[in-house]
């Protein structure tokens, strides 16, 4: 994920192999020399890189690659046997693996050659194959035959995605309440060198006029410098064309990073890194411990320039550019934090089975303290409560295991337990803002969730609407209903594929929604507050014994007695407050004799909003 840097120190070769025309599994032992190696994989500890060179001196060739796999030296050993019952016993048998129970069909890759028929058996170690189902081929003289399936297990192997260098908080949507996705120029206080900039709603593309295009997002902007000591990771994915002037480019030198505290005297460039061509690639900087080329301060204090080079001439002499080039998802992220809980995410990449969870302080050896056991693999996360946990910094890591297999991996960034501070669960939800505590605690009942990004950042989108169908759900998890879809579908916009089926047709059932005159119950339209305080009101009356309120004074001035939802407002307000309403004396809410604030029942109601509802109806049984 994090670029290679210009010139590594060492690099190695493992042994040439003869490829043949059509689809065949290679079988490459790293350690076998004889490529020209100046580097042994055995002596080489830990390897920052790999490439598959293919095929070395054939132009043109079309080379297609389907799976591949990295494998201990020793595997689980297949035995296979065979019987033999005639023939000399010189005679020997050709072993093959094969997609195609078809013995005389794609014969994909040889196990064994010249095993002597009369062995019967031959213990074949099977490492290196990827998961699926499989036949054994066997050739006695052209004579063959096939054995039954032989299935590989998909061994489970999952990622952690928070905490990681993309589940903090956002530097962009904490401080200056915008995304950095490169949709409009109001993102970048300054570019050099580029033009015509072409805004997209993800991503800006551009192309550059000389060899060093930049982009600025803080040009010495003092108001809104960069606390270094809460924001480090710095993430960008890039999409950079080949030159036109140079078609059979491969790679191009840069991207890099620089930041300054005041004015360019002070300047600090990370390394350059080598970025291919025609794909998008993904780019991540520890700022802290990002090497320098330029400056000596390095990350540290409030930095309030910001500026990202996309890339450098390839060749200085010739001056070849890309001809233009992309920029999205940027974000500038803390280290993620857990107060009394937080989320730990992951994504189940294969296989099935649970995980355990664990965490530690070095972030190495495995050997630390079980979180959670036996979690299934693709339920995706787990409310981790901290409370006991001192504060302090810890690294998370998971071991994934079925019957067969296991795999394990580290977070790859820490995590900080701070038990005065929120937790960040989401990028746009910072730590200081108005609803955290209950959005956090919403999420972390698995009743509210947020918005995967392709880079596994998740986004809560707190100021977004709710729909009648988000809605239904969240009240059905939050108040704990079984669901319940006898008689549907009752909406003829509800089908049973629809995803919130189950939890609209719970609530119907319960008479705690209804639909339209005409059939509908339309699960896209925006909910009012009006809404929500019956739905509230009704589900609390179910699942905690709520008398509804029906008093003969109204609370609100704009929620008369008698009105539509009079008694359900009344119901929720006088239930801790769970609905609020707003001072009068506003435009159009004058106030009368008794000063009454105003409900609004009309309005819509965004996440954070019934986040907060939500959160309070259930803790006030």
């Amino acid at each position: 994920m994090i670029g290679i840097e210009r010139t590594p120190a060492r690099s190695g070769n493992s042994n040439f192999v003869d490829y043949q025309t059509g689809w065949h599994i290679y079988n490459v032992d790293l350690t076998a020399q004889g490529g020209g190696a100046n580097g042994n994989w055995l002596a080489e500890g830990n390897v920052a890189g790999f490439r598959v060179d293919a095929p070395w001196f054939k132009n043109g060739d079309n080379v297609h690659y389907d799976w591949a796999r990295l494998t201990p030296a020793n595997g689980n050993p297949v035995q296979i046997t065979w019987n033999y019952s005639s023939g000399a016993p010189s005679q020997l048998v050709n072993l093959y693996l094969s997609a195609s129970p078809d013995p005389n069909q794609d014969n994909e890759y040889q196990i064994a050659a010249n095993v002597p028929a009369s062995n019967r058996s031959y213990t074949w170690m099977g490492t290196g194959m990827a998961p699926g189902t499989y036949y054994i081929h066997a050739n006695l003289n052209g004579a063959v035959s096939s054995s039954g399936p032989l299935n590989v297990n998909a061994a489970p192997v999952a990622r952690i995605d928070a905490p990681s260098q993309f589940s903090g908080e956002d530097y962009a949507q904490a401080k200056l309440s915008a995304a950095w996705n490169g949709s409009n120029s109001t993102q970048f206080e300054r570019t050099v060198n580029i033009n015509p900039i072409q805004w997209t709603p993800s991503y800006l593309q551009t192309s550059a006029t000389n060899n060093d295009p930049q982009v600025w997002w803080l040009d010495r902007d003092s108001t809104h410098a960069i606390d270094t000591s809460r924001y480090r990771y710095m993430s960008i994915r890039m999409w950079l064309q080949t030159p036109s002037s140079s078609p059979t480019s491969v790679f191009n030198a840069g991207p890099r990073m620089t930041w300054s505290q005041t004015a360019n005297s002070d300047m600090q460039q990370t390394f350059l890194s080598f970025a291919p061509y025609n794909r998008w690639i993904p780019l991540s900087y520890d700022l802290p411990n990002a090497p320098l080329v330029l400056g000596t301060q390095g990350w540290t204090g409030y930095e309030s320039t910001l500026r990202f080079d996309p890339h450098e001439s390839d060749d200085q002499s010739g001056g070849r550019l890309p001809d233009f080039f992309r920029m999205d998802q940027s974000h500038l992220t803390s280290r993620s934090i857990s107060g009394p809980s937080t989320l730990i995410r992951w994504s189940a990449l294969q296989g099935n089975g649970s995980v355990d969870l664990f965490y530690d302080t070095d972030n190495s050896g495995y050997n630390g303290t079980q979180v959670a056991s036996s979690v299934p693999l693709y339920n995706g996360s787990y409310a981790w409560n901290t409370s006991a946990v001192p504060n302090g910094v810890y690294y998370v890591y998971m071991i994934a295991h079925d019957s067969y297999n296991s795999s394990r991996v580290y977070s790859l960034v820490p995590l900080v337990v701070d038990h005065a501070s929120p937790s960040t669960i989401f990028t746009d939800v910072p730590t200081n803002y108005w609803a955290v505590t209950y959005v956090n605690n919403m999420a972390t009942r698995s009743i509210v969730s947020g918005y995967g990004q392709t880079d596994t950042s998740v986004m809560f989108r707190p100021g977004s609407s709710t729909t009648a169908g988000q809605l239904s759900k969240m009240i059905t998890n939050s108040f704990g209903f079984a669901i319940d879809t006898s008689g549907g579908p009752h909406f003829s916009d509800v089908p049973t594929t629809q995803p919130f089926y189950p939890y609209i047709e719970t609530l119907y059932n319960r008479g705690i929604v209804s639909g339209y005159a005409d059939g509908t119950f339309r699960p896209g339209r925006g909910a009012t507050r009006g809404q929500i305080a019956k739905m509230i009101a009704l589900s609390g009356s179910q699942a905690y014994g709520w008398s509804l309120q029906n008093p003969a004074t109204n609370t609100f001035a704009d929620v008369p007695v008698g009105s539509t939802y009079f008694t359900y407002i009344e119901t929720v307000y006088r239930h801790n407050q769970i609905i609020s309403g707003y001072a009068c004396g506003g435009p159009g809410e004058p106030c009368d004799g008794q000063q009454r604030p105003y409900f609004r029942p009309a309005n819509s109601v965004t996440r954070a909003q019934l986040s907060k509802m939500l959160s309070n109806a259930i803790g006030a049984p």
